[in-house]
């Protein structure tokens, strides 16, 4: 089964900033007179709590991410034969190894357990995509919607409490009052936190960043097509259209713009090749500005 390009080129580019790109980016704002501290170089810096900047959004992307690709995963391993326990044990020797990882980037070879934080980016990368992998194995498409929408609302609803341990007059959505970081302090995540707030002028352990909703937005979004087409069927469908676009590019790089004489079609179909055939996988296809990029890697300048 050949890769889905699009897919890859996403996961490039979330990959290309992971690796640091933020800090080209900060440096040529120092650079230039007036940019520091302006509009570009707080896109690349995480705010400190309240709004969005481009940044926040990178390891959500990644996460989204990992759980986007599983299906394709679980094809290529139902193709080869893998039994379900195979593939389950898959799951989680991977998401073991995430958390292994993440532990030992922390530092826990150094061995001080006392202020050791367990939560890392990968492990949590690590526990959502195995529940979101483990759901679309064991569930059909209305379950995994139906856990979509539990995660969605339930989420919603936790942010909307006041933490009962939080200082006077703390709001839900304050990191003093965020109900999420009370789940945290009981326990429900080990060791250290990685927000910290000063109480009673005492600087505590307050809050760990959760990706657990997000990736599996991400694993059970493909449950809108799963009814539709077995996930084999839906991998070729996402190739033929991925190339066809990439074929129009061509065909207009040739005409000049002009309307292409002859529009692509998969073999045996009448209708042209579009990505409403595929509503579980369209929204992850290239625009044609990056299937132009993708047709000068192949063909060179």
């Amino acid at each position: 089964m050949k890769r889905l390009k699009s897919l890859d080129a996403l996961r490039g580019f979330d990959m290309i900033w992971i690796l640091g790109l933020e800090w080209t980016v900060r440096g040529l704002c120092r650079l230039v007179p007036g940019w520091q501290g302006g509009w570009l170089d707080m896109q690349v810096r995480h705010v400190p709590w309240e709004g969005l900047a481009f940044f926040d959004t990178i390891f959500p992307l990644f996460i989204f991410i990992a759980g986007v690709t599983f299906p394709f995963a679980h094809a290529r391993q139902r193709e080869r034969g893998l039994s379900a326990l195979q593939i389950h044990l898959n799951i989680f020797r991977r998401a073991a190894m995430l958390i292994l990882l993440g532990m030992v980037y922390n530092g826990i070879l150094s061995f001080r357990f006392e202020h050791f934080r367990y939560a890392s980016v990968l492990g949590k990368i690590g526990v959502a995509w195995m529940v979101a992998a483990v759901c679309h194995v064991h569930f059909g498409a209305k379950t995994r919607i139906g856990i979509l929408a539990a995660l969605l609302l339930g989420y919603w609803g936790l942010l909307h409490l006041v933490a009962p341990d939080a200082p006077a007059g703390s709001g839900p959505f304050t990191l003093a009052g965020c109900f999420p970081g009370y789940l945290d302090r009981l326990g429900f995540t080990p060791g250290d936190l990685y927000c910290k707030l000063e109480v009673d002028g005492v600087r505590r352990a307050w809050l760990e960043p959760s990706g657990l909703v997000v990736s599996s937005l991400g694993g059970l979004g493909d449950a809108w097509d799963a009814g539709r087409r077995s996930p084999v069927e839906r991998t070729q469908w996402a190739h033929a259209v991925e190339e066809g676009r990439l074929a129009r590019v061509r065909r207009r790089r040739r005409t000049g713009g002009r309307a292409a004489d002859r529009e692509d079609r998969l073999p045996g179909r009448k209708e042209p090749v579009d990505a409403e055939l595929l509503p579980g996988h369209g929204r992850l296809l290239l625009p044609d500005a990056g299937a132009i990029l993708l047709d000068h890697r192949r063909q060179g300048p």
